[in-house]
C-alpha cells in the first residue's frame, strides 16, 4: 500500500524483530542461550526464561509462529486493498493491463518471509531424522531480504526525486541484511554476524517509519534540493541512534545477567561469579577455545 499505514506496518515488523534479535544477541553473549553443542547459533530459538519452560520453547518456535501470523496479515491486507485483482479486463473480457502492482509486490515480499517463519516452525517440531540441512532457515531469510531489495529497486521507476532517494537508502539497509545473513551461513559461530543482521533490520524498520513520515505524514515534505539532501543526513542519524541504543541494550543485559549470576553464585556451594558466568555461557567458552587455538 502506497500510503502511511503501508509503510508503518512493515516498519513495525522489521523494527520489532530487529529489536528482539539484538536483545537475544546480548543474552547469547552473556548466557549462551541459543548456542548448540557444535557452537553454531540458531536463528529461531527464542530467549529462554527458565529451565522448565525452556524445554517447551525448544520444541516449538514461537518466533516463527509470530512471523507467520504477521506476514499473513500483511499478505491478506495488501491483496484486500488491491481488490485481489492483478489484471484489468475490457468490456469484452480481454486482457487490458495490470493493476495494483504495488499491492502484489508487497504481498510477494511478505510471502517470502512467510516461508521463513514456516521453515523455522517445521524445523523446531520435526524429529532429528527429518531435520532440514543446517542453515536452511538463514538461507531462506537471505532470499527473502534479496527479493525485497529487488522489488524495491524496480519500485522506483517514474517516482519523484526525493521518493527515489528515500527508497535508495532503504535498499542499502536491505543489502546490509542480505550480506549479514550470508555471513551467518559462512560463519555460524560468529555473534558479530547476528549483530549486523539485527542492526540492519532495525535500520530498515526505522527507515520505513521515516519514509511514512516524509511522504505520507500530516505535513508531507516538499520536493526541494534541501529536503533531498537532509534525507541522507537523517539516514546517518538513524544509524547513530540505533548504534547508541544497541550499546545501551548490551549494557543493560550485562547488568541483569551479572546480578542474576551473583544471586546464583551465592547458592551454589560458594561458586564465584566468574565460575557461574562461564558455566552459563557456552558462547564465552567457545570464544576462549578459539582464542587459545589461534595463539597456539
Amino acid at each position: 500500500m502506497g500510503n502511511f499505514i503501508g509503510h508503518v506496518l512493515p516498519g513495525c515488523f522489521f523494527f520489532i524483530f530487529g529489536l528482539w534479535w539484538i536483545i537475544r544477541c546480548s543474552f547469547i553473549y552473556y548466557r549462551g542461550a541459543g548456542v548448540s553443542r557444535s557452537g553454531s547459533i540458531r536463528l529461531w530459538l527464542p530467549l529462554r526464561c527458565c529451565r522448565r519452560s525452556e524445554r517447551a520453547l525448544v520444541r516449538f518456535s514461537y518466533e516463527g509462529l509470530i512471523i507467520i501470523v504477521c506476514t499473513l496479515v500483511g499478505i491478506v491486507g495488501e491483496l484486500t486493498w488491491g481488490d485481489w485483482q492483478l489484471v484489468a479486463r475490457d468490456g469484452h473480457g480481454h486482457h487490458a493491463h495490470f493493476v495494483h502492482l504495488n499491492n502484489f509486490e508487497h504481498a510477494t515480499m511478505f510471502s517470502l518471509f512467510f516461508i521463513v517463519g514456516l521453515i523455522t516452525v517445521i524445523e523446531s517440531m520435526v524429529s532429528s531424522s527429518l531435520q532440514f540441512p543446517v542453515g536452511i532457515d538463514k538461507l531462506a531469510l537471505a532470499l527473502a531480504y534479496a527479493v525485497e531489495g529487488l522489488l524495491f529497486f524496480y519500485h522506483l521507476d517514474g517516482r519523484p526525486g526525493m521518493d527515489v532517494r528515500l527508497h535508495e537508502l532503504l535498499i542499502y539497509a536491505i543489502l546490509g541484511c542480505v550480506g549479514a545473513v550470508l555471513l551467518e551461513i559462512a560463519f555460524p559461530t560468529s555473534l558479530l554476524c547476528i549483530i549486523a543482521r539485527s542492526f540492519c533490520s532495525l535500520l530498515q524498520g526505522s527507515w520505513f517509519f521515516q519514509i511514512a513520515h516524509v511522504l505520507y505524514g500530516s505535513s508531507p515534505w516538499e520536493e526541494t534540493d534541501e529536503n533531498s539532501g537532509f534525507v541522507v543526513l537523517a539516514f546517518c542519524w538513524h544509524i547513530l541512534g540505533i548504534s547508541m541504543g544497541s550499546l545501551v541494550l548490551f549494557l543493560c543485559v550485562s547488568c541483569v545477567v551479572s546480578k542474576c549470576c551473583d544471586h546464583r553464585a551465592a547458592s551454589r556451594n560458594g561458586w564465584t561469579k566468574k565460575e557461574c558466568k562461564e558455566e552459563e555461557s557456552p558462547m564465552l567458552q567457545l570464544q576462549d577455545q578459539q582464542e587459545e587455538s589461534s595463539t597456539v
